[in-house]
């Protein structure tokens, strides 16, 4: 967990001390890591640095302890630029960059990107240099486990066997049409009959989703972290293999998962045809592999 500190709301005022001797006690000396970011000024001098931002960089950085700077490159209105504060941040900068690696920035979304990777990195640092120290040492930093789960929600580990159930209809073509046994009609607007629509296929719709719901198994699983630390741009592949060589995978959004209605409907394949074999299984490949990506798993 990350706890940010700011003097504004972690300090508490003590009379007879220097303002910034007492932020430093109550709050930078408490830091793991401090984070630096520059515009047009370089803040207000402290009797010992020309601000309280540049002391507190440095008595951090004798700490041994982590320094993220950042430096904004975005406008600003000429009339409202402090010409001695820009001076003094441009000579920071040149005394700055030659020893330090450093970041600019030209937007907020491009900081808030760059800070949340940045942070990942020294975090991961961080705790690898007290790991040592603390109980769990053998505990890697990030450890992401995924395993299958079969229809029932029982846990499978990483393999998991489907088999389903392809049903075979040979009057299919036989199946009458569908018709409500009354029509139903109501008052539309000026005084207009209005009949509800009707689905035809409904019969052979409905068939087509009990073939649908034998023939197609969900793939299920979970993904759990027991690191120490979240992971970010987390790449998962799951590899299908079938013995028989008729294999297909299907989106889930393609797939319905509700019965048809009796009202015109729109069905997830072929709408009043009878699924057949060859049009819902692939015998040219007998391996599918394919890849998600999640932003974080903490």
């Amino acid at each position: 967990m990350l706890l940010p500190l700011k003097w504004e709301t972690h300090s508490a005022p003590e009379f007879g001390k220097r303002p910034q001797e007492v932020i430093n006690r109550q709050v930078v000396d408490f830091c793991d890591l401090l984070v630096g970011i520059f515009w047009t000024r370089i803040g207000t001098p402290t009797g010992k640095a020309d601000s309280g931002t540049l002391e507190a960089i440095e008595r951090v950085a004798r700490e041994g302890k982590k320094v993220l700077l950042y430096f904004s490159q975005l406008k600003a209105e000429p009339d409202h630029l402090d010409l001695e504060q820009l001076a003094k941040l441009r000579e920071f900068k040149q005394k700055t960059f030659p020893k330090a690696l450093v970041e600019r920035y030209t937007d907020i979304i491009e900081f808030r990107d760059k800070l949340a990777k940045h942070l990942e990195i020294q975090l991961r640092a961080i705790v690898a240099e007290e790991s040592s120290s603390i109980s769990d040492a053998s505990r890697p930093l990030t450890d992401i486990r995924l395993h299958l789960v079969d229809a029932a929600g029982a846990d499978r580990d990483t393999e998991l066997d489907l088999e389903t159930s392809y049903l075979v209809v040979p009057d299919f073509s036989e199946i009458e049409d569908f018709s409500p046994p009354k029509a139903e009609t109501n008052a539309g607007p000026a005084g207009l009959l209005l009949t509800p629509p009707v689905n035809t296929d409904y019969y052979r719709d409905y068939v087509s989703f009990v073939v649908q719901k034998n023939l197609l198994a969900p793939i299920r699983f979970w993904l759990k972290n027991d690191g120490q630390i979240g992971a970010r741009d987390v790449y998962v592949r799951l590899i299908a293999r079938s013995p028989k060589k008729n294999l297909i995978l299907v989106p889930a959004n393609s797939v319905r998962t509700s019965p048809p209605s009796e009202a015109s409907d729109f069905y997830a394949f072929q709408t009043g045809k009878y699924i057949k074999p060859d049009e819902l299984v692939s015998s040219a490949n007998d391996t599918w592999r394919w890849e998600l990506e999640l932003k974080a798993l903490q």
